[in-house]
């Protein structure tokens, strides 16, 4: 995955909310673009990598600190406003 794929994913394709944690970003994915999302991950990081996340009904929250990590993504360009949640206009 490449930040472009990310950016992509989240702000373009499918307008992905998100929140700002302390230094980490927590996205909230709908139920049906989770299958998406493990795609664009890919095997490689759901086999050595670990991320926490959170069931909710209809959507989970994924942190993303350690996927950024994994990948390379400076966090702070793909989810470019710290105090503003959600999506970007």
């Amino acid at each position: 995955m490449t930040e472009s794929d990310l950016i992509y994913f989240i702000l373009i394709d499918n307008h992905i909310e998100y929140n700002w944690v302390d230094d980490n970003v927590i996205i909230f994915i709908d139920h049906y673009l989770i299958k998406e999302f493990m795609d664009l991950v890919g095997d490689i990081y759901l086999t050595n990598g670990e991320t926490e996340s959170i069931l909710k009904y209809g959507y989970i929250g994924v942190q993303m600190k350690e996927i950024c990590e994994y990948f390379g993504i400076d966090m702070k360009k793909v989810f470019r406003n710290k105090h503003a949640n959600g999506r970007i206009n």
